[in-house]
């Protein structure tokens, strides 16, 4: 399960077909950490001084996660989205 190497603020690789869930299994470990973080006084991120690098394959998934994260967390993240011509 990905829960677990996620909140120990591990790099993770998630791999399954669509529809499976991979997007809310690391966003909802992932918004803990970074507000259990945020509690403590541990910081808080910054489009100079990034947390957290997701990489997805596409525009539109990259929405999607964006939109899931703001949807979960309340507040939009520090989005750069770069797209390179395939």
């Amino acid at each position: 399960m990905a829960f677990a190497p996620v909140i120990d603020g591990k790099s993770c690789i998630i791999a399954d077909q669509s529809g499976s869930g991979k997007t809310l299994a690391y966003l909802i470990p992932l918004i803990q950490r970074l507000r259990q973080e945020e509690l403590q006084g541990l910081g808080q991120s910054s489009s100079q001084s990034p947390r957290v690098l997701i990489l997805v394959p596409t525009a539109e998934l990259a929405s999607q996660v964006s939109y899931l994260y703001t949807k979960g967390d309340g507040n939009p993240p520090h989005v750069i989205m770069k797209l390179f011509p395939s």
